[in-house]
């Protein structure tokens, strides 16, 4: 790749030419079925052991999923992220000339196993899905605070008539609309969280990073180790 590389220095920002070179290996994991219901959308295979296994026997022991992805769909889609990756990863911001290819692509199959525990509260269901390797939590529903939802509902009321009401009486001389605006932002806010916070939901991100699972899950990761 050929072109610029933005440096500043002090207040100044100038271009210099430079030329990169793209080395890097790629590697991204998707799901090859349909498993929205359990909310993942990747796993992380770095470093794990592959090993082969009779498909038969796994069936007989777990629910398996059909595949509903084709090799090709997936090669296809990587060629593209892998492009842009490999792209970015030159750091050029003023790029003149570029020439990348793909060298080496392949797709592989993988079964792996997951966790899914289903438990009941207060006559409501919720779900838990864990990497059952890590145990690391990929997606998660829990019930929420009532007492918290109902602070953050009054606080934010008070807040936003209190700013409200100054603004009205034309304590802001210059920001009398942003003060109107923020109350209304507030006492929306609170609602909001009122309204939704009955059930707390913990999901993996679309990039390939793991989330990192709030402290409110543990003694569902003990139950759960109790059950297995």
């Amino acid at each position: 790749m050929l072109g610029d590389e933005k440096r500043k220095s002090n207040k100044s920002t100038t271009y210099v030419p430079v030329e990169r070179q793209v080395n890097k290996d790629y590697e991204f994991t998707c799901p090859a079925c349909d498993i929205g219901e359990f909310g993942v959308k990747w796993v992380d295979l770095k470093g794990d052991d592959i090993r082969p296994f009779d498909l038969e026997t796994v069936q007989q022991q777990a629910m398996t999923f059909g595949i509903m992805t084709t090799p090709t769909e997936v090669i296809e889609d990587c060629d593209r992220e892998f492009m842009l990756w490999g792209e970015r990863s030159a750091g050029v911001d003023r790029i003149t000339f570029k020439r990348l290819h793909n060298i080496g692509s392949s797709c592989t199959l993988v079964y792996y196993p997951l966790w899914v525990l289903r438990y009941k509260y207060k006559e409501r269901v919720y779900q838990i899905t864990a990497d059952a390797e890590t145990l690391k939590f990929l997606y998660g529903r829990a019930p929420g605070n009532n007492l918290y939802r109902v602070g953050v509902l009054l606080g934010s009321m008070m807040l936003g008539n209190l700013l409200l009401s100054a603004a009205l009486r034309g304590a802001f001389d210059d920001g009398i609309f942003a003060a109107i605006g923020g109350s209304i932002v507030l006492m929306v806010m609170g609602f909001r969280k009122f309204r939704m916070g009955g059930e707390v939901k913990i999901e993996q991100k679309d990039k390939m990073k793991s989330n990192k699972i709030s402290g409110m899950f543990d003694q569902i990761r003990t139950l759960m180790n109790t059950k297995q």
